[in-house]
């Protein structure tokens, strides 16, 4: 530290005692108060100093950082168009392949559903079949039915 900071010793030990401090706390605060400033604190010429260092420092590394974004600009341009030529190349791949697999399962599924209507219309006419036997012994069973319970309701009244 090149200035020296003053501290009034004699007036700061005067009024601790008359503050009710006894004389030697006073002397003993009064030298560590002392080593304290001198020891730990930075005159307005050590703020300077090291204010124009860090500006300095900060001009360097603002130049060196500037230099090196611009690296950095130029590469990742170069690397973009790189990888916008690639994808490119790849989307077309992908879209032709793409396009030779729709059709493909587009005939396969055009097969599929002729396949499947031709089976559902042999099932529709089987079920036709089945229902209409099904009926049939359903209305002849309800039919026994009614005439067992005819008969049944004649024998009580004829008796």
């Amino acid at each position: 530290m090149a200035d020296a900071i003053i501290f009034d010793t004699h007036r700061f030990i005067k009024g601790a005692t008359e503050a009710g401090l006894p004389s030697a706390a006073a002397e003993f605060l009064a030298k560590e108060q002392v080593q304290l400033l001198e020891n730990n604190l930075a005159t307005k010429k050590d703020i300077e100093d090291l204010r124009a260092a860090t500006k300095k420092d900060i001009e360097g590394l603002c130049a060196a950082t500037k230099k090196d974004i611009e690296g950095l600009h130029a590469a990742t341009k170069k690397d973009i168009e790189g990888l916008r030529a690639a994808t490119k190349k790849d989307i077309e791949g992908l879209h032709a392949a793409t396009k030779k697999d729709i059709e493909g399962l587009r005939a396969a599924t055009k097969k599929d559903i002729e396949g499947l209507h031709a089976t559902t219309q042999t099932d529709i006419e089987r079920c036709k079949s089945d229902l209409i036997k099904w009926f049939t012994y359903t209305l002849l069973v309800f039919a026994g039915i009614i005439l067992a319970g005819v008969a049944t309701i004649l024998q009580l009244f004829l008796k």
